[in-house]
C-alpha cells in the first residue's frame, strides 16, 4: 500500500506532496522536522 501511494513508511514524500500540488505543506513539514528524510 505504501509502495502505490509513494511513501516508505506511512508519511508522504517531499516529491509526493509536491506531486499533489501541497508545496507549502512539505515546506512547513520540512520546517517542525517531520517530514521523512
Amino acid at each position: 500500500y505504501y509502495n502505490v501511494r509513494g511513501w516508505k513508511d506511512g508519511r508522504p514524500t517531499r516529491g509526493k506532496l509536491e506531486e499533489l500540488g501541497l508545496k507549502w505543506l512539505a515546506d512547513w513539514l520540512e520546517r517542525e522536522g517531520l517530514l521523512p528524510k
